[in-house]
């Protein structure tokens, strides 16, 4: 591990510790408040076509690219959600062209809407949310974002581990960098949870705001706790390793080889804990479609390929 990398956890665990108990200890509408005192204005505006789901599951995904386009690697993504039986909800960002959300709709993916870039993914997640009817009648509820790259693995069979009916309100991934938490790039949710009172309540709580530790505060390190209420069953797929770290990036190598299906876009871009990438694509499996995607996506970036 480079010094670098040594510094940054070191800077990460000081600001762990200077975090407020008092403030985690707020109600969620409590410490995500927008910056200024008046709202911040915020509209999705949905592609013509969007529709109404007919499936008993459904995955909101929240999308975002420096290009504003929706890449082959998203595209493979929300396709693979779809192929799972989800009716997918988009709503992106990125500042996208006219009928790049368009083409996406149908295959599965029955709403794209775009909205300014405040609130980051929960706002994108609740609005989405409020495009669908009828959400008691769901027997599995997805969220997501693209910040990854895959599935490098069969992401059906690895649903069933998350819908296995042993837990309500599911993180992916459990992680203690900062405080222990599930991660909030995926969330999943089961007909109890989906059915509650603060389900409901929670979501629409959420507020724009352009503050990155509002977001950090308000949800991302809590979100799990704030939706498991009484009765409630609350869990990780992958148990949160024993340091304070991120195991999406750290641990990245032996999550794919106990199935887990995907790769952080960060570990081929910015990097930041200098991870290192040699043989990832014998990792994923040489030939395998994702391998293509990424390496497309990294020369449409501007990135080298590792």
């Amino acid at each position: 591990m480079r010094a670098t990398t040594a510094t940054r956890q070191r800077a990460r665990r000081a600001a762990a510790a200077t975090l407020s108990a008092s403030r985690l200890a707020l109600p969620a509408s409590a410490a995500f408040r927008p910056r200024h005192r008046r709202e911040i204005e915020d509209r999705v505006h949905w592609a013509p076509g969007s529709r109404s789901g007919h499936r008993d599951s459904l995955a909101v995904v929240a999308h975002w690219d420096s290009q504003g386009v929706v890449s082959a690697a998203d595209r493979g993504l929300i396709h693979a959600v779809s192929s799972c039986g989800f009716d997918v909800i988009v709503v992106t960002t990125a500042d996208c062209r006219p009928g790049e959300l368009s083409g996406l709709l149908g295959e599965g993916v029955i709403a794209a809407g775009s909205r300014d870039n405040i609130g980051f993914d929960f706002l994108s997640w609740s609005r989405g949310l409020d495009a669908w009817a009828d959400l008691p009648r769901l027997r599995r509820l997805l969220l997501l974002n693209t910040s990854v790259y895959g599935p490098v693995r069969p992401f059906g069979r690895f649903l069933d581990r998350v819908f296995d009916g042993t837990t309500d309100v599911v993180g992916f991934t459990g992680s203690r960098e900062l405080l222990p938490h599930a991660q909030s790039y995926a969330l999943a949710f089961g007909p109890a949870a989906i059915g509650s009172s603060q389900f409901g309540d929670y979501w629409a709580r959420v507020r724009p705001s352009r503050a990155k530790w509002g977001t950090i505060l308000g949800h991302e390190l809590r979100w799990q706790r704030d939706l498991t209420g009484p009765g409630l069953r609350a869990g990780v797929v992958v148990p949160a390793p024993p340091r304070p770290v991120n195991p999406l990036t750290l641990h990245w190598r032996d999550l794919v080889e106990h199935g887990f299906p995907f790769l952080k876009k960060s570990l081929f871009t910015v990097n930041y804990d200098d991870v290192d990438m040699t043989g990832w694509r014998d990792q994923v499996g040489i030939g395998h479609p994702v391998v293509e995607m990424i390496e497309h996506d990294l020369h449409r970036l501007g990135h080298p390929v590792p």
